[in-house]
């Protein structure tokens, strides 16, 4: 099975392994607005306005997805300002490469390298046109030599896999002596952070707080979460050593996020009887084939109060998930 042809400078390898290169036109860029910054490499100096002109690009690359595009907003305010590292970096779980495009965007093609256990994700990713390269293959298992990378990359993926130990072995193999391990996940109590689980608490209805959760984790395909002391002796071992950790996705922030996803991608997980979560539904209709970055937009300013709400607590210091960089020895 192969992939569909790719962009410029990129290879895409299906499971056999042969790549297909393609030669489509350059990109085009258009003039530049208040809300269409794509340069945001100096998140450093937040501000309102870089802060929605981020929103907004989120929302356009996830016009299917407004729930995930609250997630991932803060979450990238916090991952951006870590890629500072020169050389090649490997993005570990790419996906269909729209966020890639967002906080990779100032890096050469050349020096990223893409890898997804889903061939079609693989293949939507090649579209993109922002890796010099593609795999389709497991984390447990990359097809790249010892000590090639500078830098990999992991945004909310480690969560989605049940053993992962082997990847985080086959992370410090591809690592170079002094490369970092940047990755995203949700911290050991994230269910405590979601309000309808907390209001059920404070009911006193464990069993419809299990219940909840349990949901939530199906829904999401969540298999683990760990303290940051557990990752910090799971990365020990293969001489990774943690140097920074920082919170993000606050209080505030996951409310907006659990009621638009329940709304969203919950109701339409309930409707499949909970057998088909939403990515995998939104593949079986064919919404991942289309473009429609107007939809987000649309979302985009019709939650712009929220936003700007969100903004106003981005300081909380109570968080459901946390950033970790992690340095090779």
């Amino acid at each position: 099975m192969q992939t569909s042809p790719v962009a410029t400078n990129i290879e895409a390898f299906s499971r056999d392994g042969r790549s297909h290169p393609a030669h489509p036109p350059p990109r085009r860029h258009g003039r530049r607005r208040f809300f269409m910054n794509r340069d945001f490499s100096s998140l450093n100096n937040m501000t309102i306005r870089k802060y929605l002109q981020l929103s907004h690009q989120v929302f356009r690359q996830q016009f299917f997805q407004p729930a995930t595009a609250l997630w991932k907003i803060p979450e990238l305010l916090i991952l951006i300002p870590t890629l500072k590292v020169p050389g090649r970096i490997l993005d570990l779980g790419c996906g269909d490469g729209r966020l890639g495009r967002i906080f990779l965007s100032n890096r050469k093609p050349s020096d990223l390298t893409g890898v997804d256990i889903d061939l079609d994700e693989v293949s939507m990713a090649a579209e993109q046109r922002v890796y010099g390269a593609l795999y389709c293959a497991s984390a447990s298992s990359l097809p790249e030599k010892n000590a090639a990378f500078n830098q990999v990359v992991s945004n909310c993926v480690l969560e989605h896999i049940p053993e992962i130990d082997q990847v985080i072995c086959e992370v410090g193999r591809v690592l170079k002596k002094g490369g970092e391990f940047i990755f995203t996940v949700p911290q050991k109590h994230f269910h405590a952070f979601l309000p309808l689980a907390k209001l059920l608490s404070f009911l006193h209805c464990e069993k419809w707080k299990i219940a909840y959760c349990l949901h939530i984790d199906k829904r999401l395909s969540h298999f683990n979460y760990l303290s940051i002391d557990e990752w910090d002796r799971m990365l020990m071992k293969y001489s990774l050593q943690i140097v920074q950790t920082n919170g993000y996705f606050n209080r505030v922030e996951m409310f907006g996020w659990e009621v638009l996803s329940n709304l969203t991608g919950g109701l339409a997980f309930l409707l499949t009887r909970k057998k088909s979560p939403p990515r995998m539904i939104q593949k079986k209709m064919g919404l991942l084939d289309v473009n429609l970055p107007w939809l987000g937009s649309i979302t985009f300013s019709l939650l712009i109060p929220w936003l700007i709400l969100c903004w106003a607590f981005r300081q909380s210091q109570q968080c459901g998930c946390f950033l970790v960089r992690a340095v090779k020895n």
